[in-house]
This record gives structure tokens, C-alpha cells and sequence, in this order.
């Protein structure tokens, strides 16, 4: 009997210092804990890279854009095989920072990508660390929350040649200067720039930092807090990159490119859907939420703990609580009522939600409040769907591929071969249809590997043009015709399934 009830006492008590003594561990050790999920963040943006196939539509539209405008020595234009581009619409410091990744690292798809890994990167680090302001365990979590978050590792982020990353990046700046003007006025400014930068990269999406912000200086009551001489300072810190952009896009061709930024990329994604994305109004919630992603856990967490703890940034972070709120929500509901969806329009909204999910499992784990088993319970619980969705990222990231024929291309041709820099056709199929035109992966590649002048009309165009130029053809292709029209051509480089030729 006397054993039981010493069994009955202690048990509990050392389960206890056991379970206490792994919280303690990770704040004794926050620093070297977070420089290893920082390692596994920084793996799953950077390795391999370069390995996965081009996007064919917003990622090879970037690259062909940055790299025009690199060779024409052209910051404020971009073009589209050396033409004008009115397709993609936006504004060019995305543009620059491909044009710096070429200028650093050369002109491979490891550069046209670099910027965005770097930049999901940031965003994550600053992030967490703004979230250690709760406590340490908060940080490491969201930082955590991060590594597991597969949509970001997917489509149009860390490891993608558009403009997303950036944009989402500058996104969480705004916001967390926003969440401290109440600190530091001159965060004001911050957000301001922060601003005039995200409209510089995605132009009319940067709208949602003007909805956030006016409402959260309203409702936390700042707005009446700002003096006249930093409303002047605010409205400088982003009409000022805004108008420097506009004057000299102006100066380049007049009105055209604004006229046609206002009503496709603005009007008509917002009436109609465009280019077939028309999607239902509950689009972004199923895809997110009911997809095989860690943000299921996620909103589940901030459930509990919004329940739980009622309003937890009640008194002292009512004012970051507010921020929050906004942040994911403003440009969630917005985002589902337009026309035209795309998963990653709602990426910025991701972050406050991954922040919060952060923060209420450190307190959900750390509060008096909830028995320790049941806190143990949830600890065992949470670190497994993390280690599950991370170990499914690295996996994911450790088994993409290349496009064979994008492989072909790059490995086809030097910018110091004598025949780089000459007009290049195509002539491939697929599905065993005829292929004689360029798709967009396909000259950007070209354009980077070879400095080609892309022409389409494929081996009868090839045939006639009288000056110097190739042909990439399939295997099969030129066994058709390699006795009769391409007789006289010269292999360059050739595989099992493709041929490189020239007159």
C-alpha cells in the first residue's frame, strides 16, 4: 500500500521535471535549435535548386524578361523575344534581381531562382525572430511551422523564378513594421517603402497593404497618433521609388504599358477570370486547408489556442493581435472574392497564420493552466506532423527531375560556341504532334544557354532563313527527313532523342 502511494506521488512529479526539463532545454538552447531549423529551411530553398524543370508560364516569362533587359542594358523595359512585353505587366524589381543573380552567378535556371529562395529564406528567419518577442519556444515552433510548410517549396515561392517570394517577402516587412509603429514611429516609413517596393514587384496585389494598414492604424487607435510632419515623411517614403518608376516608364513609351497594367492586370482579373482560373468562392480554403498540407494542423492549433486562450494578445499584444487578424484575413476573403484565382495570390496570408500557430503552441504547452499530461500529449503530437510534412518536403525536393528536352538544350550549346547567338528553330513533338514554335521554358533556356534569337516555323523556316541558324529536332524527326531536306546539315550535338543542326 505504501508502495503504490509513493508510486502514485513521485511518478507524476518526475514525469513532470522530465517534461519541464525538455521545455527548459530548448530555451537554455534556443540559439544553436534554431540555427539547425534555419540549416533544414535553408535546404529545402536551396538544394537542387536548379534541377526541376522550367515553368513554362510565369517563371520562364520572368527569366526571358530579366534576361532581355540584362543584354539591352534596359532597367525599366522588359521584352518578350526582344519585343515589347504587354503579357506580363509588372513592374521590373523582380526583373533586377534576376539580372543581378545572372551578373553574380552566370546565366543558369540556379540564378533565375536564387533571388526567391533567398528571399523565402528571410522571410521565414525574420519572421520567427519577430515571434521571440513571446518567447524562444514560440520561435523555434514557427520556424518549424515553416520547414513543414510544403506549398511554399510547390509552386511560385522559395524555388521559383517569379516574383512571389519577393513580394511576400516585402509583404511581412510592411506587416511587421506595422506591428511596431506603436514602438517606434519611425516604422511608419518602414511600411511605407516597404509599400512602394511590393508594388514594384506585383503592382496592383500590393493594394492589400493599404487596406491592412489604414485599418490597423484605425482600429488600434495609431492613426490619431501620427503627426503632420510624419505623414509628409510617410507619403515620401513610398510615392517618392513609385514616381522615380513611373517617370521613367513613362519616358520609355508613353501610357501604353499603364493602360494595359490597369486593364488586364487589374480590371479584368478582378471581373473575369482570366486565362480559365475562374474558381469558386471557397477555392483558396479547399486547396489550402483540405489538401494534403501541414496548414490543416495549423489552423486546427490556432483554433485551440484562439478558444482557449480567448483573446490572448488581450491588453499588452491586443495591438498584434489585431495586426494578425488582418493580415491573414484581409487578403484571404479579398483574394476569394475576385475572379480570377491562383493558390499564390494568398501566400502572404500564410505567414501571420504560421506565426500564430507558433505562438499558441508554446503557450498551449507552456500554461499552468492545462494538465502536463495532456501537454504532453500535444507536444508528442505536434513534433510528429512537423518531422512528418519536413521529411515529405526534403524527400519531394530530393526527387524532382528535368524536363529531358530543357536538359538537351542547355547541355547543347555554350555562349562562347561559334554557332550561340544564331537564329533557332525547332521541330519536336508532342504526343507525336508536329512542335515548330517556341514555348516559353523552352526560349528562355535557349536564350541563356545559346544568347539564341528564337524564330518559329520550325525545319521549312529553318531551311529558307539565310543566315546562320539551327535546328533542335527529334530523333525521329531527322531520321524522316535526314535523307532528303536536312541532308546537308551538320550535327552540332545529338542523344538518343534529340539532334542539334546546322546548314
Amino acid at each position: 500500500m505504501k508502495l503504490e502511494t509513493y508510486k502514485s506521488i513521485t511518478l507524476p512529479n518526475k514525469t513532470r521535471k522530465i517534461y519541464q526539463a525538455v521545455i527548459d532545454f530548448t530555451a537554455r538552447f534556443y540559439i544553436p535549435i534554431f540555427i539547425l531549423l534555419s540549416g533544414i529551411l535553408f535546404f529545402l530553398c536551396f538544394y537542387h535548386l536548379d534541377a526541376k524543370w522550367v515553368s513554362e508560364w510565369d517563371e520562364a516569362r520572368h527569366g526571358i524578361n530579366a534576361y532581355e533587359m540584362y543584354q539591352n542594358n534596359n532597367l525599366i523595359v522588359n521584352t518578350f523575344n526582344y519585343s515589347n512585353d504587354y503579357w506580363n505587366l509588372k513592374p521590373p524589381l523582380s526583373y533586377w534581381c534576376i539580372m543581378l543573380s545572372f551578373k553574380l552567378f552566370g546565366f543558369h535556371v540556379f540564378s533565375l531562382r536564387f533571388y526567391s529562395a533567398l528571399c523565402y529564406f528571410i522571410t521565414c528567419v525574420a519572421a520567427s525572430l519577430f515571434v521571440k518577442r513571446q518567447s524562444h519556444l514560440a520561435s523555434l515552433f514557427t520556424m518549424a511551422f515553416f520547414c513543414a510548410s510544403g506549398l511554399a517549396f510547390v509552386a511560385h515561392m522559395a524555388r521559383a523564378g517569379d516574383a512571389d517570394a519577393l513580394y511576400t517577402m516585402l509583404f511581412t516587412f510592411a506587416m511587421l513594421a506595422m506591428m511596431s509603429i506603436h514602438d517606434n514611429k519611425k516604422m511608419l516609413y518602414v511600411l511605407g517603402l516597404c509599400f512602394s517596393l511590393a508594388f514594384l514587384t506585383k503592382s496592383w496585389h500590393s493594394g492589400m497593404i493599404v487596406v491592412i494598414g489604414a485599418l490597423y492604424l484605425f482600429l488600434t487607435g495609431e492613426l490619431n497618433k501620427i503627426k503632420k510632419k510624419e505623414w509628409l515623411l510617410f507619403l515620401l517614403s513610398f510615392s517618392l521609388p513609385l514616381l522615380l518608376w513611373a517617370t521613367a516608364r513613362f519616358m520609355a513609351d508613353g501610357t501604353s504599358f499603364f493602360n494595359e497594367m490597369l486593364q488586364k492586370d487589374l480590371l479584368n482579373r478582378t471581373s473575369d477570370a482570366i486565362e480559365g482560373h475562374n474558381h469558386p468562392f471557397a477555392f483558396y480554403y479547399d486547396t489550402i486547408f483540405k489538401g494534403d498540407y501541414i496548414y490543416k494542423a495549423i489552423m486546427i492549433i490556432c483554433l485551440i489556442g484562439a478558444v482557449f486562450f480567448n483573446i490572448l494578445f488581450q491588453k499588452a499584444y491586443f495591438k498584434k493581435f489585431i495586426g494578425y487578424l488582418l493580415w491573414f484575413f484581409i487578403p484571404f476573403l479579398a483574394f476569394s472574392a475576385v475572379k480570377t484565382k491562383l493558390v499564390w495570390y494568398v501566400y502572404p496570408a500564410l505567414i501571420p497564420l504560421t506565426m500564430v500557430a507558433g505562438i499558441y503552441t508554446a503557450k498551449l504547452l507552456q500554461t499552468e493552466q492545462i494538465l502536463f499530461k495532456v501537454k504532453w500529449v500535444l507536444l508528442v503530437i505536434v513534433s510528429c506532423v512537423l518531422i512528418k510534412y519536413t521529411h515529405a518536403n526534403i524527400t519531394e525536393i530530393r526527387n524532382i527531375s528535368a524536363d529531358p528536352f530543357q536538359s538537351f538544350i542547355e547541355a547543347s550549346v555554350t555562349r562562347d560556341d561559334e554557332y550561340a547567338g544564331a537564329n533557332a528553330y525547332v521541330f519536336t513533338y508532342d504526343d507525336k504532334a508536329p512542335i515548330s514554335g517556341w514555348t516559353q521554358d523552352n526560349i528562355f533556356l535557349a536564350e541563356i544557354s545559346g544568347n539564341y534569337r528564337c524564330k518559329d516555323g520550325g525545319m521549312d523556316a529553318f531551311l529558307q532563313d539565310q543566315n546562320e541558324s539551327v535546328l533542335y529536332i527529334s530523333k525521329d524527326y531527322y531520321v524522316l527527313f535526314q535523307e532528303d531536306e536536312l541532308k546537308d546539315c551538320q550535327s552540332l550535338f545529338e542523344t538518343t532523342d534529340f539532334i542539334l543542326l546546322k546548314k
